[in-house]
């Protein structure tokens, strides 16, 4: 494709997407994306904490490169999202590294408005768990890990969403390539859609 080409494609995308998103009544404004600090990574393995929100679910056994795996870590792991300004934020997806063998078994989300909410256990081989609260406006959140199994902790994806007419952020990749929400398990087991 040419240089001239891109553009277009680039011009024609950005105005249509948000008039397509008008009509389904969505809007397209995500929140920005946040600055990633992690307790540890396993940098040799390019396992990152930045591949937590790669708008991939994947991993050792998989492509290990699209994940976030600690050092050696297991309780008291753990990721922060930072925000150069407030958003707001009421649901979370926590999908576990799609190995079986290192499970988060417990963990807290912490907020920078001084709330938390504890998370269970998140299922095995990379399904999604889904986390929901009163929407925060917050400029972090920090996932701890308070209970594991394996060798080297973390994470396959971290997805945030804000109010209904907030675009989710880290998903729109995902709906392109098909992902339906039988991926995702509620804190009760079922499916949230």
């Amino acid at each position: 494709m040419s240089r001239s080409s891109h553009r277009l494609l680039a011009t024609a995308l950005f105005t249509i997407g948000p008039l397509a998103g008008a009509a389904f009544g969505q809007g397209l404004v995500a929140p920005p994306t946040p600055t990633v600090t992690v307790s540890s990574e396993t940098a040799s393995t390019s396992q990152y904490g930045i591949k937590a929100i790669d708008g991939v679910v994947d991993g050792w056994p998989g492509d290990y490169t699209k994940e976030w795996a600690t050092f050696g870590q297991l309780a008291g792991a753990w990721i922060k999202l930072s925000w150069t300004s407030p958003v707001q934020i009421s649901r979370v997806i926590l999908y576990d590294r799609p190995n079986l063998t290192d499970q988060v078994l417990a963990g807290n989300l912490t907020f920078s408005d001084g709330s938390s909410v504890s998370v269970g256990t998140l299922p095995n081989a990379a399904q999604g768990l889904l986390v929901s609260f009163a929407a925060k406006t917050v400029t972090w959140l920090q996932f701890t890990v308070t209970k594991a199994q394996g060798q080297n902790i973390g994470l396959a994806e971290i997805q945030f969403y804000g109010p209904s007419s907030q675009t989710p952020s880290g998903v729109i990749a995902k709906t392109l390539k098909g992902q339906s929400c039988s991926r995702l398990l509620a804190p009760d087991g079922g499916l949230p859609c």
